[in-house]
């Protein structure tokens, strides 16, 4: 009898199986599809003298902004600073940091990632992709005169401080980074995806990250930003806004304890879209690249 009713049992668990595993791998392409969000301002919205500039990356062009230093008093060369805009942002995004960093002393470097603003569109992304875009970026920042090739600074915010992370830990040029709401682990990144559809960890999360690992084409590992960040020994500054809706503060602490050595602030009362607007974040930024690329 009972094996009667195991038997029953097998096509009800095969389909409930097989749509778990069609559901989680729709729930991994889903939220590698870029949302692609028009700009309505550029630098001149500003009063930023700038210049249009394009790579190309994987045969896709990738559309960026140059700020070049204004004041005639400062050096033939300056420091730049690439900034890296969150996910299903655009470099306009980065517009106000780029104001008084530049007005600070630095050139400065806002790009659209791959399927995001100006940049050629694409059906998915993800870091390691965008790392490979960071590379031909860097390539266009170096081949600028005004540039000073030994004091390259990166921040990024959300996804864009992720890739910031990443970036700093396997390339020597870069001498300071300000990460802005980072996530740490794709644990954490697989469950807000799920959160944010209604639906909990359990069943879908081990598939889910399957599959991202299989549309990376990567380990997760090597592009996880708390198992990488301790490969960082140039200056490292961790911001986070403690009432983050979209990456916990637990991001932040875990990223704190993996860094071999980091300033850490962590904004009171602000949230994951209104951080980077926040004078405290605009004060301790520019100290922090002012203190080690000028």
């Amino acid at each position: 009898m009972l094996l009667t009713i195991l038997f029953s049992l097998v096509p009800i668990i095969f389909l409930i199986s097989i749509f778990i595993i069609g559901f989680s791998w729709y729930i991994a392409a889903d939220s590698l599809k870029p949302v692609n969000l028009s700009k309505t301002k550029t630098p001149g919205d500003h009063q930023l003298p700038f210049e249009n500039f394009s790579v190309v990356s994987d045969g896709l062009t990738l559309k960026g902004w140059f700020i070049p230093v204004q004041d005639a008093s400062k050096k033939s060369k300056a420091p730049p600073i690439i900034l890296t805009h969150g996910w299903g942002g655009n470099s306009e995004k980065m517009l106000p940091q780029a104001e008084y960093l530049n007005r600070a002393g630095f050139n400065i470097i806002l790009y659209d990632l791959r399927g995001h603003g100006d940049s050629d569109p694409v059906e998915l992304t993800s870091l390691n992709r965008m790392l490979r875009d960071f590379d031909k970026i860097m390539e266009y920042v170096l081949s600028r005169a005004e540039v000073d090739e030994n004091a390259i600074g990166l921040m990024g915010h959300s996804i864009g401080a992720a890739a910031s992370i990443l970036k700093a830990s396997q390339d020597e040029r870069v001498k300071a980074v300000v990460s802005s709401s980072s996530f740490a682990d794709f644990d954490y990144l697989a469950e807000q995806t799920l959160r944010s559809r209604g639906l909990r960890r359990f069943p879908f999360q081990f598939f889910v990250k399957i599959f991202w690992r299989k549309l990376a084409g990567v380990a997760l590992e090597t592009i996880s930003p708390v198992y990488q960040i301790g490969k960082i020994a140039i200056p490292l500054l961790l911001i986070h806004g403690d009432q983050d809706e979209v990456i916990s503060a637990g991001e932040f602490e875990k990223l704190s304890k993996s860094a071999k050595k980091a300033e850490k602030f962590l904004i009171k009362g602000v949230g994951h879209s209104d951080l980077y607007l926040h004078t405290e974040f605009c004060k301790k930024t520019t100290d922090f690249f002012t203190s080690n690329l000028l």
